[in-house]
């Protein structure tokens, strides 16, 4: 909501299931971090794994530096949506937020936030059924990550299982597998 609070989302057993799961999982294992960060359902959670700041904490200090950037109200809104599925409605958010970027940054940026916001979109398309220019948008990320990033990194496979999805949406197969199998041993 605006204030930063989440309502909490449930799907019965089956998220009680995955986050029995990934409890048991040693906490340095790849993605543990990010899933149980995405299926904390408290109004504590923070804005992001490895964060300590919540929604509601950065907004304070949002307001109390005065800080013009959006993307923290922006962001939080996103995320809000996101827990509640509301799909449709982050597309024409994460576009926002996209555009902003780039009037801020210059459309040739290859920092975190443009490669991120080009993710954002990229799998909001994907959660939308629009896995053509899903499949543009998370190409370019994967291409800025390429070249900032190790081969290896999570960022990368992030970005590539994004590719991967868009083209399942297309089914594509043959060309998301070898894709998506990387991520997914990571």
């Amino acid at each position: 909501d605006e204030n930063g609070n989440f309502t909490p989302v449930t799907d019965g057993p089956k998220l009680d299931d995955l986050r029995r799961t990934l409890a048991a999982l040693p906490a340095d294992a790849p993605y543990v971090a990010w899933g149980r960060w995405f299926l904390d359902d408290g109004p504590n959670r923070s804005i992001a794994p490895g964060f300590t700041i919540t929604p509601a904490g950065a907004k304070k200090l949002a307001e109390e530096l005065g800080a013009p950037d959006p993307l923290i109200a922006w962001t939080t809104r996103d995320n809000a949506l996101l827990l509640e599925g509301k799909y449709a409605e982050t597309e024409p958010l994460e576009r926002e937020m996209l555009a902003w970027v780039i009037k801020r940054d210059g459309k040739d940026s290859t920092d975190a936030d443009m490669h991120g916001q080009l993710i954002k979109l990229a799998q909001s398309l994907v959660m939308n059924g629009k896995f053509e220019e899903a499949e543009t948008f998370a190409r370019s990320s994967l291409a800025m990550r390429e070249k900032n990033y190790a081969a290896d990194s999570p960022s990368i496979h992030s970005a590539r299982a994004t590719v991967g999805s868009a083209l399942v949406g297309q089914k594509r197969y043959a060309e998301a597998e070898p894709l998506l199998a990387p991520a997914c041993e990571f």
